[in-house]
């Protein structure tokens, strides 16, 4: 009988032919262990030409294999084991001593007599490769049968190399199948890919791996080690979802080691070769390539980098990165420890503006360009503030909680230099997404007094105005919210207690329905019990009495069914008068929560009315402080222009009387002079005769925090000056300028005012080609300030 040939046993996978040629198993068992290949092999037509050039080329096909694993590579405690059986393998069948006991063609056509069927017992160390069309399987050493392949007719696995035709290879445990009657992994092993990837682990073959064309179709149940062709090592034992704990390495010195998940790292440590170590959630596009960060996390420093210390940082990464330094140019914020080892601030970063008290410089994030960033932090690093130039409201003070993450910023154009800032003047509170929440006076730093608002989104966003008190918000619009919210809490509240009733209503109804019917039921029973006792209790009458009629008995029958008609009645009318009560008990229930609902209907409809009449008062409130608004400007108009025309009138009449006193001055020198010979003058130095110059700054909106000045010269200097906040209620503090025009060295007298001047205050010396400053505590908001000056006569 001829038969297609498909050998390969291992142990496990031996499937039986219906023939066996005697002839060719007299030869095998007659040749000696030590014979060659070729002649230890069955032969067939045109089997020689198939073993001769399977023979020829054994060297490229295990050269996928030939490479140890690494010595430096990372492992687990149960890879090792396994990884120490397949080096064993991998020596052995890359032994240039090793030669199979069996050589066999799959493929080939043999004709063999079924005499040694039930011969073909024992194992050998086979080597087999294949014939015909192409096969996915180009070559398969180790374990065997010399006869068929079902999985019967040997143990479940031996260990075996199998060469794939597409370059792959797998070296440990195989079995037979049913299917092509070839071998497949199954169980502890290596697995080679083409591109040079290697997996250790425990194969698990399915129906694709038993038809399949090479290692990519079949799956593992566990993976203990990986080399992946970017040169990346792993060792995790991973279940077969990629799941596990343990360590990956890269080429370029990376090291991570935590959780993985899907096969790729999700959560650790990934330590750089520079010692720098990041905590985090991590995620990968491929099982590979280094991971991202994701989400807040934590950066350790070995060593110092740049103008960031060694130590703690808390980092929220905008975006996936994988570099730590990108995180550093990020948003790393130093802990409470590492922040004392801050250093100097570099010389391209700008000094910050202000630095409260016990508070530190950080340099850390300082770029050199128009996006140069300064930070001051406080000293538990709870706190920082951070200068953004080219802002209406420069300075972000932001407020951090335990855990690193922002709970509060405030922007302001200036801070109190106090160990716990404070804006100064109006300030921003701002919420998610840097939206304004509030907008108006602070107190320390929390919000205080009156404001602008923003709109919940709910209500279609926006801004309203708002009143707080020490960081609480108390106005009515507001105070109506609450009320609002409240109500109808308080009805849904009172929704679920009247659903509650009503399925009590409902079970108690089911109850008493249930109960009628069992009375019912119990009434009938007992009726039938009475009408068989009655029938019983008659035929044994007409037995006792013949055919005669006994009235006694009878009439006590009668009154005995009446009792117990009674007694049925009885027990029915009970059991509707508790299911009535029943009834009307969950009718009063129901009735008032009803009522219970309605009343927080009407609650929350008054609540509603009572907002929506708060914010009409609001509303009008806002027309009328907008019309107030508009009626102070105009008073304050008329008030200015009065206030003008008199300062002009007194401005003439201090200039009349300031000529007067001096020609009276000049008269009363001479007479003095001529009148009392050796009499000395006024002891004050002379001035010019040209007298004082008065320079008016005029700006109609009112000078505020942060203003500078125009710049005018008379009597040879130059003045100026700039506006800046005071510790004096209702004052500002002026910070005037004088400096020398080019008439070189200047002395004389000079009065910074907002009032109209008749007089000089101080005097004050201006050095050639110098400047000389004066400062003092006005009124705030003036719109005219005034600054006279007269020059010494040389």
């Amino acid at each position: 009988m001829r038969r297609l040939w498909g050998l390969l046993a291992m142990v496990g996978a031996v499937s039986l032919p219906l023939g066996v040629l005697a002839q060719v198993m007299e030869e095998e068992q007659a040749a000696p262990r030590s014979a060659s290949v070729t002649a230890a092999a069955p032969r067939a037509p045109g089997e020689e030409a198939e073993q001769s050039a399977a023979g020829a080329a054994p060297s490229a096909s295990l050269s996928n294999f030939l490479t140890p694993w690494p010595a430096d590579a990372p492992q687990t405690v149960k890879g090792a084991a396994m990884a120490q059986a397949v080096e064993q393998l991998r020596a052995r069948f890359t032994d240039p001593a090793w030669t199979p006991q069996k050589t066999m063609v799959h493929g080939a056509v043999i004709t063999m007599p079924p005499k040694v069927v039930k011969a073909c017992g024992a194992l050998h160390d086979f080597r087999m490769t294949t014939s015909g069309p192409p096969h996915h399987i180009k070559e398969y050493r180790g374990a065997a049968k010399w006869c068929g392949f079902h999985p019967h007719n040997a143990p479940a696995k031996v260990a075996g190399l199998i060469l794939y035709a597409d370059g792959s290879y797998w070296l440990g445990e195989v079995s037979g199948t049913t299917v092509s009657h070839m071998p497949m992994p199954s169980g502890a092993g290596e697995a080679g890919y083409p591109n040079g990837m290697r997996v250790l682990g425990v194969a698990s073959p399915t129906l694709a791996s038993d038809k399949g064309l090479g290692v990519r179709d079949f799956g593992f149940s566990t993976t203990e080690r990986v080399i992946f062709s970017n040169g990346a090592m792993r060792a995790a034992s991973l279940d077969a979802s990629g799941a596990g704990n343990g360590e990956m390495r890269w080429p370029d010195g990376r090291v991570f080691r935590g959780d993985f998940k899907d096969r790729k790292p999700s959560a650790g440590d990934l330590t750089f070769p520079s010692g720098a170590r990041v905590n985090s959630l991590f995620s990968s596009n491929t099982e590979g390539q280094p991971p991202a960060f994701q989400g807040q996390l934590y950066l350790d420093l070995a060593k110092a980098d740049g103008a960031f210390p060694a130590g703690t940082y808390r980092v929220s990464p905008p975006s996936a990165l994988t570099n730590y330094r990108s995180l550093l140019t990020v948003n790393a914020i130093p802990t409470r420890e590492t922040l004392t080892r801050a250093p100097s601030l570099p010389p391209e970063c700008p000094a910050p503006s202000v630095v409260p008290a016990g508070w530190i410089p950080w340099g850390g994030g300082c770029r050199s360009g128009e996006n140069s960033r300064v930070a001051v932090y406080s000293p538990d690093a709870r706190s920082f503030i951070e200068e953004q130039p080219n802002s209406d409201m420069p300075l972000r003070l932001v407020s951090l909680s335990p855990n690193g993450e922002v709970r509060r910023i405030v922007r302001a154009k200036a801070l109190t230099a106090a160990a716990s800032p404070a804006p100064v003047g109006e300030a921003e509170l701002l919420g998610e997404g840097n939206r304004v929440l509030y907008r108006g006076e602070f107190l320390g730093q929390s919000p205080n007094g009156p404001g602008i608002c923003a709109t919940p989104q709910a209500e279609g966003g926006g801004e309203e105005p708002c009143f707080y008190a020490e960081g609480r918000r108390t106005d009515e619009i507001q105070l109506a919210r609450r009320e609002a919210a409240e109500a109808a809490r308080q009805l849904r509240l009172a929704e679920a207690a009247a659903q509650r009733e009503a399925n009590a209503r409902a079970e108690a109804q089911r109850q008493a329905d249930a109960e009628r019917a069992r009375a019912q039921e119990q009434a009938y029973q007992a009726q039938r019990d009475y009408e068989r006792q009655m029938a019983r209790a008659q035929e044994e009458e007409d037995e006792d009495s013949g055919s005669g009629v006994n009235p006694i008995y009878q009439a006590m029958q009668e009154l005995q069914g009446k009792f117990a008609s009674a007694a049925v009645d009885m027990q029915n009318q009970r059991a509707e008068t508790d299911a009535m009560r029943r009834n009307i008990e969950a009718q009063y229930r129901a009735r008032q929560a009803e009522l219970n609902r309605q009343q927080a209907q009407r609650n929350a409809e008054a609540a509603q009315q009572n907002a929506a009449r708060n914010q009409q008062n609001a509303d009008a409130a806002r027309r009328a402080e907008i019309a107030r608004q508009e009626a102070a400007r105009a008073a304050q108009a008329r008030a200015d222009s009065l206030r003008a025309a008199r300062e002009r009138q007194q401005a003439a009449l201090a200039q009349a009387q300031l000529q007067q006193r001096q020609a009276a001055s000049s008269i009363g020198g001479s007479s003095i002079s001529s009148s009392a010979p050796g009499g000395s003058a006024s002891s004050s130095k002379p001035r010019s005769g040209a007298g004082p110059t008065i320079l008016t700054f005029t700006n109609n909106y009112g000078w505020k925090v942060g203003d500078n000045s125009n710049t005018q010269n008379a009597q040879g200097i130059s003045v100026s000056f700039t506006v800046a906040s005071s510790t004096i209620a209702d004052r500002m503090y002026y910070k005037a300028r004088f400096c020398d025009a080019g008439s070189g060295a200047w002395e004389g007298g000079m009065r910074l005012t907002a009032t109209y001047p008749d007089r000089t205050h101080a005097t004050i010396r201006v050095p050639q080609g110098g400047c000389t400053g004066w400062s003092d505590h006005l009124i705030a908001n003036a719109k005219n300030i005034y600054i006279l000056v007269d020059k010494n006569d040389d």
